[in-house]
């Protein structure tokens, strides 16, 4: 019997580029997960670029797996977010007014993408609800980029032992 490919993976890009992580981003990371046990923790990307990538562009899979996208920072989920050992929701809301902060100072900085952990309920992959919000997310009129990377902490090592997909 053949096994049907997961619906919740298929959205997934295979090709990698080179992920930069600042080392106070992993740092805040691994505090954040050890100070929240039960919950879900998370936030929202924001870095830098580099390499041409073109939307649409026969060869984007090469083009992809030369871009290098330098996280320098995250954007916590603010004062409304609503967290639990299931489910992680930013307040989205604040993390847009933040940004908007940040262009002011920064206006190269890019919002690169999203992580979450699921270290409290021991799921290893992203769940079907997070999928579907990667693909929201990048196929947003107001997401700039042409993909949208989501990184997953599954335990208290934080983003480097976990997993990192592209949408």
């Amino acid at each position: 019997m053949r096994r049907r490919a997961d619906p919740c993976r298929s959205a997934l890009v295979h090709p990698r580029p080179a992920v930069a992580v600042h080392q106070d981003v992993v740092r805040r990371a691994v505090d954040e997960i050890c100070a929240n046990p039960s919950i879900e923790v998370g936030g929202k990307f924001v870095g830098y670029v580099s390499g041409e990538l073109v939307p649409n562009a026969r060869d984007w899979r090469r083009q992809f797996r030369r871009t290098t996208i330098s996280i320098v920072g995250y954007l916590d989920v603010g004062p409304r977010a609503h967290r639990s050992a299931v489910r992680h929701l930013s307040d989205t809301d604040y993390q847009f007014a933040l940004f908007q902060r940040l262009l002011a100072e920064f206006p190269a900085l890019e919002f690169v993408g999203i992580w979450h952990s699921h270290h409290p309920n021991g799921l290893s992959q992203l769940s079907c609800g997070d999928v579907d919000t990667g693909l929201r997310t990048v196929n947003s009129p107001g997401h700039d980029l042409p993909f949208l990377l989501s990184s997953l902490a599954v335990d208290s090592s934080g983003l480097m032992s976990g997993r990192h997909y592209a949408f």
